[in-house]
């Protein structure tokens, strides 16, 4: 049982974790360049990104690419819980023996140790990578003591931690300290500003709404549209977006899409009695995008879509895949669309094959979603540091394709006055797959 094998192996990490014992890996160190092949940006933009400048102050190459990986095992706290489990004698299998942090956090380092592994089967002797692994425990407070490490003040590169304040703490950190902080947990975009060093894995939600745009663009150009919102911060903000995007889509002012915004939270009151429903075309194929997170809204507009009689086709948010909540059959009539970062493509990718099959034989089971984005993590920095000693100035237009995982990088610019020169606010990859509901079935349109 792969649940009981992790809390037994905690063990050894918790001595690793107080020791802060290297793992070094040797690799080859390549010529320096911008080999990355560039996706989804024009090369205009590309070249306007790619800068000769020197924006950021960069290390001095040493040979030796230090890295630090901050994840939330809660390692003591997960033994003990395994521990008291094995003398109560109760049936294991019944038992949530991992939280869920010390779960992603687990798959997470799978995925690295596996990449460790083949970077170190594939490459030469001459560029070090030395990995040390801190366990944050899910705390911020802890987060603060970790700070003050040796291994982690002296760090080229720092990744993680998964929360969201201890995201900004360590992007700060690395802000002030010239420390590269990749980010592959967190899509927030207020973790950091003004950061050249911060590198974001996780799409924000305006790559999703950029994404459904795109799709919009290509699939439906002559049907209505409808964004579908509520008061709530996050989604008026998402459907302000996609509104502004339909509606200068041909230039400022200029757009050959027919879209309506409608805020929910304002339907039956004021003598308002209109519901979502009815601002659907009886004649039409009509398009409804759902920028709404809370799964209590989510539900209610899928219910009135899926009983009405025009034909819909739905776009939700990106948490709606995570949901135990809402109504697969309903989302299955309308056809249902999402943006999604992950995806597992045992069908077509070589990448995705070969690793299922390493980890099987390693671990004795099925690859979980955060060891993809370890061990397509890893190897992506190993490339991209190896590549390019001005890492991460070059990112910008470039892509690389894992075995779940896609990465394609643009640089998120910072306001500046008009008579200044553009600054960087971060990098972020954006690039998403779109999966779509058809026959309970999830199929992978791009």
């Amino acid at each position: 049982m792969k649940n009981l094998w992790y809390a037994l192996f905690l063990v050894a990490l918790v001595t690793q974790a107080q020791a802060q014992n290297a793992r070094v890996v040797e690799m080859q160190q390549l010529p320096p360049r911008n080999s990355f092949e560039r996706r989804g940006v024009s090369l205009k933009e590309a070249l306007q990104q790619t800068s000769n400048e020197k924006v950021i102050e960069e290390k001095e190459r040493t040979g030796v690419l230090n890295v630090s990986i901050l994840l939330p095992f809660s390692a003591t706290s997960t033994l003990e819980t395994v521990k008291a489990a094995v003398a109560s004698k109760d049936n294991l299998h019944s038992l949530k023996l991992v939280s869920n942090e010390a779960k992603t956090a687990l798959d997470f380092y799978d995925g690295v140790l596996m990449a460790l592994k083949k970077v170190e089967a594939e490459g030469g002797n001459s560029l070090k990578l030395k990995v040390n692994f801190f366990d944050t425990w899910a705390s911020d407070s802890v987060v603060d003591e970790l700070l003050k490490e040796k291994d982690i003040v002296n760090a080229d590169v720092i990744i993680g931690p998964a929360t969201h304040e201890g995201a900004k703490k360590v992007a700060e950190f690395c802000k002030q300290n010239k420390i590269v902080n990749v980010q592959p947990f967190s899509p927030s975009k207020s973790i950091t500003s003004d950061n050249p060093y911060h590198v974001k894995i996780a799409p924000t939600i305006d790559a999703h709404i950029d994404n459904i745009m795109r799709s919009l663009a290509d699939s439906f150009n002559s049907e209505p549209i409808i964004i579908y919102t509520t008061n709530a911060s996050s989604d008026l903000s998402a459907a302000k977006r996609l509104d502004s995007l339909l509606k200068n889509f041909d230039g400022p002012g200029k757009t050959h899409f027919k879209s309506t915004l409608v805020n929910i939270s304002s339907l039956g009151t004021n003598g308002n009695k209109k519901t979502p429903a009815d601002f659907l075309i009886p004649s039409q194929r009509n398009v409804a995008v759902a920028c709404i997170f809370g799964e209590a809204n989510a539900q209610t507009i899928i219910r009135q879509l899926f009983a009405s009689k025009p034909d819909v086709v739905i776009y939700g948010m990106p948490t709606w895949l995570n949901s135990e909540v809402l109504r697969l059959d309903y989302l299955n009539k309308l056809n249902a669309r999402f943006t999604e970062q992950f995806f597992e493509d045992t069908a077509s990718s070589t990448k995705a094959k070969d690793f299922i099959a390493i980890y099987k034989e390693q671990y004795y089971s099925v690859p979980a979603k955060y060891a993809y984005l370890g061990y397509d993590v890893v190897n992506w920095l190993y490339k991209a540091a190896a590549e390019d000693e001005r890492f991460p100035m070059n990112l910008a237009g470039s892509f690389y394709a894992g075995a779940g995982y896609k990465f394609q990088f643009r640089m998120a610019e910072k306001a500046q006055e008009s008579n200044k020169k553009r600054g960087i606010d971060y990098f972020e990859n954006t690039f998403l797959h779109l999966l779509r509901i058809e026959n309970y079935a999830l199929l992978k349109d791009w």
